[in-house]
């Protein structure tokens, strides 16, 4: 900018020197260059301004809004030729799923439950108690603690969404709402349910989520446009495995400093009559975008058929690796000895949890993010981002690879040693007897877990 400001100036001068002075035919190219750098200032001068954060945020809002408004005219999809109605269906699918979560997650106005606790009860049910998964002493100390009803634990809310323009006429079933609103409040400073699932700024993941399938598969998997919040399904058994160990995750959740559990923030189920849908809501562990994830591991400390196998030249970003990967191109996790120290403790007690509660099949889900990029680009302080996040242990950084940091957590915790995971254990150890079979009983799974993952992985 300051160079065609220089040019234009001197141009000016020479140009009227000349015409004053010297009258020179061959100085006349002046007077096409002064011109010249009065139809470049302008454009200049908007590449200057449109490297401001504040002008880039709104240009891309008014890119968005124009895409939206002439690019795909209906909003609602009911005039776009493009989509069959199978399509149109499930897109009107999410946004009810979206709208509904929205409705019963709206944040208290006190500090306590019991403005929860008063409100809608002739909508509520309670369902049955699995008492042989119950520890009871944890329950009462929770319901004494957080000043609970007796039956919070149980509780099931039914809502009757009607049919609008946006959302179809669905009945929505939230399982006890007032547990999960406590897990929320705790990492309310993480999370903001309302603003990462509105519809208008969910516009493309809601397209995006129909998929090659036109949405046929059934099963639902989605990340809200701020990369913050996780929806996806899960089945009916997974639901009563957790609601059946939930005063004691509950209890994990709310009183350990750090838990590098993957929390679950809310069960639901929507059934529109034809079919019932169980969905979790989930935190997603970096929160970045997926450009600048370089490396996701998804890892169980067994080497059975966990490599996933890669091609020359091929983009190891869009991959999920696995164990041997890890081993292969890793190693260990590369951070700091005070944070290996906490981390290592926190694993140990999460899978102590398991393990009591008889789960098993989980994995340590370990992401590598280059957040030192993402600030160049989006002109941001790395402190903004890892303020962000409730801990510094949420957002490592490591002490090897300068501005890449690790985002770790234990997914998929729901799995019960069921007589489907002992035929699937007994045939693959008589098949491959000399392998380490990823299905072993929870009490082995976690011994594995620890001494394959938590101790190897991790520096001492």
């Amino acid at each position: 900018m300051i160079f065609v400001n220089s040019l234009c100036l001197i141009s000016l001068t020479l140009e009227g020197l000349n015409c004053q002075f010297f009258n020179l035919d061959s100085l006349r190219f002046l007077t096409s260059i002064t011109n010249l750098t009065k139809l470049i200032e302008p454009m200049a001068l908007s590449i200057v301004r449109g490297n401001d954060p504040m002008i880039k945020d709104k240009l891309r809002r008014l890119i968005r809004s124009i895409f939206r408004k002439y690019v795909v005219p209906d909003r609602n999809e009911s005039s776009n030729p493009f989509l069959d109605l199978k399509e149109k269906a499930k897109i009107k699918e999410v946004k009810t799923i979206l709208t509904g979560i929205i409705r019963e997650c709206q944040p208290l106005s006190q500090n306590s439950l019991q403005e929860l606790n008063e409100i809608e009860k002739n909508n509520y049910q309670v369902l049955p108690k699995r008492l042989s998964l119950i520890d009871n002493q944890i329950i009462k100390t929770l319901q004494d603690q957080y000043d609970l009803q007796h039956d919070a634990f149980y509780n099931l809310k039914q809502v009757e969404m009607e049919e609008t323009e946006e959302t179809k006429q669905i009945t929505m079933s939230v399982y006890s709402p007032q547990i999960f609103q406590l897990i929320r409040k705790k990492d309310n400073a993480m999370i903001n349910i309302e603003k990462s699932l509105n519809l208008i700024d969910n516009y493309e993941s809601i397209m995006n989520i129909i998929g090659p399938d036109g949405g046929k598969s059934g099963e639902f998997f989605f990340f809200s446009y701020d990369n913050k919040l996780i929806l996806k399904t899960i089945t009916q058994q997974e639901v009563q495995s957790f609601l059946g160990r939930l005063g004691q995750f509950t209890y994990h959740y709310l009183s350990e400093q750090l838990t590098l559990l993957s929390k679950i923030y809310g069960i639901y189920s929507f059934n529109d009559g034809q079919k019932e849908q169980f969905i979790i809501l989930q935190r997603n562990i970096s929160q970045a975008p997926k450009q600048y994830i370089l490396r996701t591991y998804d890892l169980k400390g067994s080497e059975y058929e966990r490599e996933v196998k890669i091609q020359n030249n091929e983009e190891l970003s869009k991959k999920t690796l696995k164990d041997i990967n890890f081993m292969n191109l890793e190693k260990q996790v590369k951070i700091s000895y005070d944070s290996n120290l906490e981390i290592v403790r926190a694993l140990t007690l999460d899978c102590q949890l398991l393990q009591k509660l008889k789960l098993m099949d989980y994995s340590l889900l370990i992401q590598k993010v280059d957040w030192d990029s993402y600030c160049f680009e989006s002109q941001t302080k790395i402190q903004d981002i890892m303020d962000q996040f409730q801990s510094n242990y949420y957002i490592i950084q490591s002490s090897e690879e300068f501005g890449i940091y690790y985002h770790i957590a234990i997914i998929d915790y729901l799995q019960e040693w069921t007589a489907k995971k002992v035929i699937e254990r007994q045939g693959k150890q008589l098949l491959y007897t000399n392998q380490d079979p990823s299905a072993l009983e929870p009490f082995e799974y976690g011994e594995r877990f620890k001494k394959k993952l938590i101790e190897q992985i991790f520096q001492r």
